[in-house]
């Protein structure tokens, strides 16, 4: 009697370490899966570096509860959150400036001389950009990246659906995202969900530059339905440029600065 006992006392043993190493196997794989799946996931978000510039002539449709706008503009633009806009005259030369950067905003009305400076604040930016996204993320879009999620507590996961890859990333913090992947790994959808899995806005890559990373089209949509902005690059150039001179809007002679709060 207890010889069998201790028969099965060893069998049970046997059997929760053959467990305990099966579990442990599979979370390995997870474990392996996951990490590759965020390492192409951050990857496809970080193709310009912090240290270059990006400046082209741009095409800018925009469409909102106001209308249907359509300009040419000069944008200059730089990694965390520099942004210079100059919107064109049917003659090319520039009828508005818009200046930000991590702490200021500045803009500029030739015609009229008026010259507003302020700090650069979510009030702020949305008179300028009619769009309900920060200056970094305004900025991550605009040179072919995305807010990516980078948290401890962040899951992520990709599969193959027809020629692309999707990434999927979530996090308590930050919702959940999609990102679409063509074969050669450029970014070709981007969208953001909040953490009920409803959809803020999306936003399309496409005509990427054969000189560069540069998606030549972007287009982002919001989940109004409505509101949507496309952006097409002309003359892209990406520079290796720590200068920030250029992201510095000298008021003008004779003419006296509004100050926004």
């Amino acid at each position: 009697m207890i010889n069998n006992i201790r028969k099965m006392n060893i069998l049970i043993q046997l059997l929760l370490v053959l467990l305990a190493i099966n579990y442990g196997c599979v979370k390995s794989d997870l474990r392996t899966e996951d990490y590759q799946s965020k390492k192409i996931y951050l990857t496809a978000g970080s193709k310009i570096k912090e240290t270059e510039i990006i400046s082209a002539r741009a095409e800018i449709d925009l469409v909102n509860l106001r209308g249907h706008h359509k300009m040419k503009a000069v944008i200059i633009l730089k990694r965390p959150s520099y942004l210079r806009l100059e919107i064109l005259s049917p003659l090319g030369i520039p009828e508005y400036y818009l200046v930000v950067t991590p702490e200021n905003m500045h803009a500029f009305i030739p015609s009229k001389k008026i010259y507003y400076k302020g700090k650069q604040t979510a009030d702020n930016l949305t008179q300028y950009i009619i769009l309900p996204l920060s200056i970094e993320d305004i900025v991550l879009i605009m040179i072919g990246s995305f807010p990516a999620i980078n948290e401890e507590q962040a899951y992520y996961k990709s599969y193959k659906e027809a020629d692309n890859l999707i990434v999927e990333a979530e996090s308590p913090k930050s919702g959940s995202q999609i990102i679409k992947l063509k074969n050669d790994l450029k970014l070709s959808k981007f969208v953001q969900k909040d953490n009920l899995g409803q959809e803020e806005y999306n936003v399309q890559y496409g005509e990427y530059s054969e000189e560069n990373s540069l998606p030549l089209s972007i287009v982002i949509n919001l989940a109004d339905g409505i509101t949507y902005m496309r952006v097409k690059y002309h003359d892209a150039k990406i520079e290796e440029n720590n200068d920030l001179s250029i992201f510095d809007l000298q008021i003008p002679k004779d003419t006296e600065p509004i100050n926004q709060k």
